[in-house]
C-alpha cells in the first residue's frame, strides 16, 4: 500500500473509531529537533466536547481533555 495511502486510510478508521467509541482530547506539541516540529495528540477523553467542529479536520474536540485508558496503543502518523 502506498504510503499516502495508508496515511489516509489510518486518519480515516481513527477518526470513525474515536466518534462512535467516545471523545477525543487533543493537545499540540512541539518537537525539539535541529528543525523543530509541529504534532497534534488525539487521545481518548471522557470531557466534554463542543457542539461545534474546532479543528482544520472539521473534528469537534475536547482541547486539553484529560486522558481517559490505561496501556493505550500508540499510533504515529507521518505526512512528509
Amino acid at each position: 500500500m502506498k504510503p499516502r495511502r495508508s496515511f489516509w486510510s489510518a486518519a480515516l478508521f481513527l477518526s470513525l473509531v474515536a466518534t462512535s467509541a467516545q471523545a477525543a482530547g487533543f493537545e499540540r506539541a512541539t518537537v525539539a529537533a535541529a528543525q523543530p516540529i509541529d504534532i497534534g495528540i488525539w487521545y481518548p477523553s471522557d470531557d466534554p466536547q463542543p457542539d461545534e467542529f474546532n479543528t482544520p479536520f472539521r473534528h469537534a474536540v475536547a482541547i486539553g481533555g484529560e486522558p481517559t485508558g490505561d496501556g493505550l496503543p500508540l499510533v504515529v502518523l507521518l505526512q512528509s
